[in-house]
C-alpha cells in the first residue's frame, strides 16, 4: 500500500470446478506463451529436502529472492 501496488489473486480450483472449458483453454495459452518464451518463471533457488533447516534460514535472512525448492534425494544445485 506504501507504494500504491496491490496484489490480487483468485482460487483457480473454484474455477476449475464451475468453467473447465475456460480453465483449459486458459492454461493451454499459458503454457503456449512459456513455450514460446513469453514467459518465464520468477527466480528460484534449491535445496536438498535434508537441508531444508537452511533453506529457511536464508528465507529469514533475505538471502533468497523469489521461491524456495526442496528437492527429495540430495538434488540441489540453481
Amino acid at each position: 500500500m506504501l507504494k500504491n501496488i496491490e496484489v490480487s489473486g483468485v482460487q483457480v480450483s473454484d474455477y476449475r470446478k464451475r468453467c473447465p472449458q475456460i480453465m483449459q483453454r486458459a492454461f493451454r495459452e499459458i503454457l503456449n506463451l512459456a513455450t514460446k518464451g513469453e514467459i518465464v518463471p520468477g527466480p528460484c533457488k534449491r535445496y536438498a529436502l535434508e537441508d531444508f533447516a537452511i533453506a529457511l534460514n536464508d528465507l529469514l535472512e533475505r538471502r533468497v529472492k523469489g521461491r524456495v525448492l526442496l528437492i527429495p534425494n540430495g538434488q540441489s544445485g540453481q
